[in-house]
């Protein structure tokens, strides 16, 4: 099937969910009446030469690539050798990292344009531009970064979307749904969906960086939401929901609101959400419970008042500890997360962390090794302090289990990366090595089958895929 634009998941790069950044592109465009399509090679199993292949068969004028920062050097080598294949195809960047750095992204002669922040409409507009052969006035496409004349122009940004209700559903139509398996976390009933419904994010975490969503938050109405659910429903046969956003409950009404019309209506769904310890209620609590709320993931960050205060996260520990106890008490698991190695931690601080952890009322913990990203205060304050070991953020695992972590490329001023690396290691296994924890996760048979559904292999990119891309651009950049 052919196809004016492509939005492309090059093979090898191993997400664990339905690319939904991409999905809102392309009901976008859908809607425009452009033609599109979705190729996940990496979803697919495509070699690298079949991905060329399909790419060749579907002839579009635009390719779209969304790259997060891990994995923005091994799509950047795919993009180059897109372009000797197809020297004729506009190469469009969209996604976190080209928000973070256009310009970076832009010094390759092989990418044409980037699209920054939230891309739904600055990307339409580029498109219809493309289409119609009409490359004037791109100075008008807000969100736009592109090379003119020697020199790369930024627009200014495009303003977010404020009505959230606005954007049309997700392609999912356009991939193989149900071939995605692994949904990031755990999951008790299958087949799980995976939704976001809001955008933004109003706290001052330092190590977070808001150049795409901003601070302000927005959000789907909850009619909204149940109604993309009970299409999840009728078409894919979920029966279970993963609300991806960083917090699902910061507006405390569209919360009761949502659970509400769940419970009114008697839907048959279990559903799985993130939220801050701050926004959360014991009465909120029970009333997700009601309304089939099994799972909640919170940033915990660390077990030491003095460095979650560092961190701007504007919690207390106690607090932390409170709102645990309330959801086990109502019935909901949980999920704590932690950081290892943020840029003033110590020995004393990290052991902290892990007999936080340990006492802390919770089904399941993860330990990641803090990773200072570009634009964020982290970022800037570990630069000047000369802590970052490898400004290759490539070297990142996004394995969100960590139990493949690469090199970090942080250190702190009394520990050094490998230190690090060994105490991501101790505290795992302090975690879940205790006998109380084994016990807790054996005695109930849907956390320990949420428990078993952690599969670390279904993190780890196809290795194969990524040498042979490496091999091959190497080759060629040094024809070039």
């Amino acid at each position: 099937m052919t196809c004016d634009v492509l939005l492309v998941v090059p093979p090898g790069i191993n997400y664990n969910t339905p690319p939904l950044g991409i999905l809102y592109l392309a009901s976008v465009l859908e809607e425009e009446g452009i033609s599109i399509q979705i190729l996940d090679a990496a979803i697919e199993k495509y070699s690298l030469d079949e991905t060329f292949e399909k790419i060749k068969s579907m002839s579009p004028k635009v390719i779209g690539l969304s790259i997060c920062t891990p994995d923005y050097r091994i799509i950047d080598q795919f993009a180059f050798l897109l372009r000797h294949r197809f020297p004729e195809m506009v190469i469009v960047m969209g996604g976190p990292h080209p928000t973070l750095d256009p310009e970076g992204v832009l010094s390759f002669p092989h990418v044409n344009y980037v699209i920054r922040g939230e891309g739904e409409y600055s990307f339409l507009e580029l498109c219809q531009k493309i289409l119609n052969g009409d490359k004037s006035n791109l100075g008008k496409i807000l969100g736009l970064s592109y090379e003119e004349n020697g020199r790369v122009i930024h627009n200014p940004d495009h303003p977010r979307i404020e009505n959230l209700d606005e954007i049309p559903f997700p392609a999912r139509h356009l991939i193989p749904l149900m071939r995605y398996r692994n949904y990031g976390r755990v999951y008790s009933r299958k087949p799980v969906g995976v939704m976001i419904t809001s955008r933004g994010c109003p706290l001052q975490c330092i190590f977070c960086a808001h150049e795409i969503f901003g601070r302000r938050y927005r959000f789907m109405s909850a009619p909204r939401i149940v109604e993309e659910i009970k299409l999840l429903q009728e078409k894919y046969g979920v029966k279970e929901i993963l609300f991806r956003e960083d917090n699902f409950t910061a507006h405390r009404k569209r919360v009761f609101e949502f659970c509400d019309i769940l419970i009114r209506e008697k839907m048959d769904v279990t559903w799985m959400c993130l939220s801050d310890a701050n926004s959360i209620t014991e009465e909120m609590a029970v009333r997700m419970k009601e309304a089939g709320c099994w799972h909640i993931g919170i940033g915990v960050e660390s077990g030491n008042q003095e460095i979650i205060n560092i961190l701007k996260k504007n919690i207390m520990l106690e607090r932390v500890e409170k709102v645990f106890n309330s959801l086990q008490r109502v019935g909901i698991k949980t999920l704590a997360f932690f950081m290892i190695g943020n840029y003033v931690d110590t020995k004393e601080t990290i052991e902290d962390t892990i007999r936080f952890a340990n006492r802390l009322n919770t089904d399941f913990a993860i330990f990641t090794i803090t990773t200072p990203f570009p634009k964020t205060e982290l970022f800037d304050l570990a630069v000047s302090r000369e802590l970052i070991t490898n400004f290759d953020l490539s070297q990142v695992s996004n394995n969100p289990l960590m139990f493949r972590q690469k090199q970090p490329v942080l250190r702190t001023p009394t520990l050094t990366s490998r230190q690090l690396n060994w105490y991501q290691k101790k505290a795992i296994l302090k975690f879940y090595l205790r006998p109380k924890q084994l016990f807790r996760i054996l005695k109930n048979r849907n956390l320990a089958r949420a428990f078993l559904s952690i599969q670390p292999e279904s993190y780890s990119p196809n290795y194969k895929i990524i040498r042979e891309i490496e091999q091959r651009y190497k080759i060629l950049a040094r024809s070039d």
